[in-house]
């Protein structure tokens, strides 16, 4: 019986725990004000799936709850976000747009009661 390899130690270059950081407190906030406002569950009700950010976007844009400028930097932001996490490169443009614009996305989030 072979012996089980020592555990591989897990790391992410910074800029990809960034882009995580960026996406999460985006969803967070999203999440929050559709729960808030009872306008779609953080899951779907029949397969208890969780919505996705795009579709919860839309929800709240189309409920008024968000403006479009913003509902547009969400998909925008979100697009740089998910293929990084998911292991796919992304550019140094795309990581300084993320850089410039999520912060005060998520601010702007979080002013919406």
């Amino acid at each position: 019986m072979k012996p089980n390899p020592p555990p591989a130690p897990l790391a992410a270059p910074d800029s990809v725990a960034f882009l995580f950081a960026a996406r999460y407190n985006i969803e967070l906030e999203l999440r929050r004000i559709a729960e808030g406002r009872q306008i779609v569950s953080g899951t779907t009700p029949l397969s208890r799936r969780i919505v996705p950010v795009f579709q919860l976007t839309r929800h709240l844009s189309e409920s008024e709850l968000i403006e479009p400028r913003l509902a547009v930097a969400i998909r925008e932001v979100c697009s740089v976000c998910s293929p990084a996490i998911h292991g796919e490169p992304v550019t140094e443009a795309q990581i300084s747009f993320v850089k410039e614009v999520a912060p005060e996305l998520v601010a702007a989030l979080r002013t919406i009661q």
